[in-house]
């Protein structure tokens, strides 16, 4: 016995299907709820420890990321202060030169000036002195003597800027001659203190920072040198001159503690210290007192057997600025590192590396313990979501019954009705109009039926009326295209008993009919008449307006036959196509004859493509000279002008239309006057009229490709083989 569900209307069908998959569907739903929030407080407590040491190592980076960045800002700042303090100590040597020198070679502007003698005074801090090289007091010659007490008004210059500064420095500067005079500064001490000692057997002249000047330098700084106090110092140097040339070297230098808040102001953390790198890789000041990055004249820091130090020297001395872990004498040191471009040197900053990775501990340590807080919390947060979802299942279950059980009975009225019209409309009767207003879709569903019942009559009965005239237009455009075919010579050889010449012409128009046309007969034995056009336009108005062409043509030819006048031809038939010509349409013109017993070619053109000729066999195709004369149908009384050439023996005439040379590809790109040519210079110079047109048409076919044509293409092709023996 076969068992099968007893056949249903549509309200209970909608009924159990909405109702079961309803169920079926929240069931599901909730049971993949239940098993994602299982699943997902089974996996929070494993998957926190992992988020904590995830976000905690996240958070270390950005701890090393921003103290890094914080370092290289520091040195860069740094580098850029110091640099412009140096620069400002340059500026200020080049001042006190400048002054020395128009003081030497202005001598009457100035009067002597005597200066203070730290051999026999105390000098004080800002005071201006002169020193003298060994033996030098006991043999100055009276002018040297005028000399220093001009150079002593220099002191004007040196105490204000020494005055200017906070911290111990000094101003100065050496003669050829062997005298010094200079300002030292002291904020912390007003008495200058150590001239019988730091500046027994002094002489300028031998000191590191007395440095001759090249050619055009207007200052220079001097390699780090320990100064007379006994600190490392450098200089900022700048030459003077007199009359007679280079007299000596001003100084400005920048000493221990220039060095010093060097080092200090920048140290990050505890450990923290900087250093400068000369142009040489040398250390010029640290505050290390041993290891590899003590001050050295002697040790190239480039050269060290650690690889990282090694190869962060090689950086700094080649002017870049950077961040890198080095090694230090055992210990891990990040290293920032900025140019300092007055004086070529490079700063650099360090830090111990255990400082950075501390504090990172210490944020990880903060996030694992807020992470096992937030596994508690979400255990909570489960059970009491769990029993809110029991409680909702049990009720939604109740409520999707009943509404399961009204979606269906409304869902199902209009069904029906819709159907019963639908059924009426199939039948045949489109005046059948449906009235269902539910306001949904089906409502839409019925509007769209009777729209589309409406539309169906009209379109059935425009499509009667369009398949007639369709129909009535193709006959016709092939009766058009029939009568303009026989309008035109079709028959080739046209004249199979002469051999003095040959012609052969093709037409292709863009649509059914076209606008070109052309024409060859003969008016005697002796004079063969050919014609190519084209007629503005396309369609039948332009088969119309060529057709009428073609007979006034023809008929001027013949009745001006005795007069041979190319010219004249197209000036009678030019006024009469301007007659009635309501359209405006015009037509371009080539018209010849050839005497066939002479070669004499009679031409005159009416602006139309200029044709293209080659004479005899061994010679090229050549563009004849354009059209010097208008379109016909334009204006009466218009000019034309004729022309007449001599053929020989196996010249040829290729005419055509634009069609040709304006034959356009799917890149919008022309075949071209120039494409032509070249197509010609390749066919076989024995080539027959025909051979050349397919040659020429193969050729456009192959730059065409699957372009749709857009303008008709005519040729015709005449070669002249000469007046023949009888």
């Amino acid at each position: 016995m076969n068992w099968s569900w007893p056949k249903l209307n549509i309200r209970r069908r909608v009924l159990i299907m909405v109702l079961a998959s309803s169920i079926f569907t929240f069931l599901v739903m909730s049971a993949i709820g239940l098993y994602g929030m299982y699943y997902t407080k089974k996996n929070i407590a494993e998957q926190g420890v992992v988020t904590g040491d995830i976000s905690a190592q996240y958070t270390r980076g950005v701890v090393e990321e921003l103290s890094t960045t914080s370092l290289s800002n520091v040195a860069k700042a740094r580098a850029e202060q110091l640099d412009h303090e140096l620069a400002d100590r340059a500026e200020d040597a080049t001042l006190i030169a400048w002054g020395v020198t128009e003081i030497l070679t202005h001598p009457d502007r100035f009067l002597p000036r005597s200066l203070a003698d730290p051999r026999r005074e105390k000098i004080h801090s800002g005071q201006p002195y002169v020193w003298y090289a060994p033996g030098l007091e006991e043999s100055l010659t009276p002018e040297a003597r005028r000399e220093i007490g001009l150079v002593a008004n220099v002191a004007s210059l040196l105490i204000p800027m020494a005055d200017g500064n906070h911290e111990r420095t000094a101003y100065f500067l050496g003669s050829e001659r062997g005298y010094f005079i200079g300002v030292d500064f002291d904020p912390d001490n007003e008495i200058i203190e150590g001239f019988d000692t730091q500046m027994q057997g002094f002489d300028p002249r031998e000191r590191p920072w007395y440095i001759r000047p090249t050619a055009g330098e207007t200052y220079t700084f001097s390699e780090a040198f320990v100064g007379v106090e006994g600190f490392a110092s450098v200089t900022a140097v700048a030459p003077y001159y007199d009359a007679n040339g280079f007299a000596g070297v001003v100084g400005v230098e920048a000493g221990a503690e220039f060095f010093s808040d060097l080092t200090t102001a920048t140290a990050v953390g505890s450990n923290g210290f900087s250093m400068a790198l000369d142009s040489q890789g040398r250390v010029v000041y640290s505050p290390r007192g041993t290891g590899e990055l003590t001050p050295s004249r002697d040790y190239d820091l480039r050269t060290s057997p650690e690889a990282t130090l090694a190869e962060a020297a090689r950086k700094m001395t080649g002017g870049e600025t950077g961040i890198m872990a080095v090694n230090v004498d055992g210990e891990e040191y990040y290293l920032a590192f900025a140019p300092m471009p007055t004086i070529g040197w490079s700063f650099g900053t360090l830090i111990d590396c255990r400082e950075i990775q501390d504090a990172a501990q210490e944020s990880r340590e903060v996030i694992l313990a807020q992470s096992g807080r937030f596994i508690k919390e979400m255990r909570h947060r489960f059970y009491d979501m769990l029993a809110a979802v029991i409680l909702a299942l049990i009720l939604l279950l109740v409520i999707i019954f009943f509404l399961s059980e009204k979606a269906a009975r409304r869902f199902s009225r209009p069904i029906k009705t819709l159907s019963d019209g639908v059924r009426e409309i199939a039948g045949g009767n489109l005046d059948q109009k449906l009235d269902i207003r539910t306001g949904d879709e089906l409502e839409h569903l019925a509007v769209c039926f009777n729209a589309m019942t409406d539309e169906l009559k009209i379109y059935m009965e425009n499509l009667t009326r369009a398949t007639a005239e369709r129909e009535r237009a193709e006959a016709e455009l092939n009766i058009a295209a029939a009568i303009q075919g026989g309008l035109l010579p079709q028959t080739f050889p046209p004249f199979p008993g002469r051999l003095d010449f040959a012609i052969y012409a093709t037409m292709h128009p863009a649509r059914d009919v076209g606008g070109d046309f052309y024409d060859f007969y003969l008016l005697d034995d002796k004079h063969l008449v050919f014609t190519i056009a084209d007629v503005s336009g396309k369609g039948v108005g332009a088969a119309i307006f060529m057709s009428r062409a073609m007979t006034i043509l023809k008929n001027f030819a013949t009745l001006r036959r005795r007069e041979y006048d190319m010219a004249a031809v197209l000036a009678a038939a030019n006024n009469q196509l301007c007659q009635g010509n309501e359209n405006d349409m015009f037509v371009t013109v080539f018209l010849g004859m050839l005497d066939t017993d002479t070669g004499e070619f009679t031409y005159a053109n009416g602006g139309h493509n200029p044709p293209l000729i080659k004479q005899g066999e061994g010679e090229g195709f050549a563009y004849m000279p354009p059209a010097g004369s208008c379109m016909l149908g334009i204006m009466e009384d218009v000019p034309f002008q004729e022309e007449r050439l001599l053929l020989s023996s196996g010249a040829a005439v290729l005419l055509y239309t634009d069609g040709v040379t304006e034959a356009m590809n799917e890149e919008g790109q022309i075949f071209g006057a120039e494409a032509l040519a070249e197509t010609l210079q390749k066919t076989p110079p024995t080539s027959s009229p025909e051979e050349v047109i397919a040659a020429i048409t193969k050729a456009v076919r192959a730059h065409v490709g699957a372009a749709e044509q857009s303008d008709d293409m005519t040729m015709l092709s005449i070669e002249y083989r000469g007046k023949l023996p009888q």
